[in-house]
């Protein structure tokens, strides 16, 4: 773990942290230094916010070494597997329960902001892949939020985005779209 936060936590390098978390699981024996479930945690949380779709699935949602502790970690098995199965309302419900444990996580804290961005960026940019356009409030409404929220976390959405997405006036209509179209 040492090896990981001095490198990796603290230089937000977070998908050198997933891989070296992720080549670790099935060799972990740092009991003494980290609780197990404390290490699933942190390779979850890493590998969220830096895998794709497919490796997620392969390597952390199907992982007997993660499923074994998934569920004794409050909201993590919720967290993940929402995300993966599309069910944006779960996710940001269980999304409010991960904020408070990754805020007073000793390593996590200093970076909270950023990896809360991240994994809204992942999130949003799941979700907008499927579409060439979508109108706010039903974005909001998609993930169980107010459109306020999304208003204020435009931001997130515009500029980290890896397919670009911009908010755009269609009609009279506030979309999400691609800048294409």
């Amino acid at each position: 773990m040492e090896r990981v936060y001095t490198f990796a936590f603290s230089t937000r390098n977070f998908k050198k942290a997933a891989s070296l978390f992720l080549d670790s699981i099935s060799t972990f024996t740092m009991y003494e230094i980290l609780l197990y479930e404390t290490f699933i945690f942190y390779t979850v949380l890493t590998s969220i916010i830096t895998l794709d779709r497919v490796s997620l699935k392969q390597k952390v949602v199907d992982a007997p070494e993660i499923l074994t502790v998934l569920g004794k970690i409050p909201f993590l098995s919720e967290f993940l597997n929402s995300l993966y199965e599309c069910q944006y309302k779960a996710f940001f419900s269980a999304f409010a329960g991960m904020a408070e444990q990754i805020k007073f996580d000793r390593y996590l804290n200093p970076h909270f902001r950023f990896y809360m961005r991240e994994v809204r960026t992942v999130v949003y940019s799941q979700f907008l892949e499927s579409y060439k356009s979508v109108m706010v409030d039903a974005m909001a409404n998609a993930f169980g939020v107010s459109v306020d929220f999304i208003d204020q976390d435009e931001g997130a959405v515009t500029l980290h985005c890896s397919w670009e997405a911009s908010l755009q006036d269609r009609q009279g209509c506030r979309c999400f779209g691609d800048k294409s179209s």
